[in-house]
């Protein structure tokens, strides 16, 4: 015959569940912080990168000569 296993009462449910959903909600923060950080790293980049094609415009124009 199978042992019958015994469950959490309800106080240790009530943990459990409580600790569960905190970790789930710092998890969900930490996540949308990086992916706030990576959509900040993405955007400066593509500004780099702009600058960066402009700059060398405005050089060919001065230099014709390339």
């Amino acid at each position: 015959m199978a042992k019958k296993r015994d469950g959490m009462s309800p106080e240790e449910w009530a943990e459990w569940e409580a600790r569960y959903d905190r970790t789930t909600r710092l998890l969900e923060e930490r996540l949308a912080y990086h992916e706030a950080k990576i959509a900040e790293e993405k955007d400066a980049r593509e500004r780099a990168e702009r600058r960066a094609r402009e700059r060398r415009e405005r050089f060919r124009r001065l230099v014709p000569f390339q």
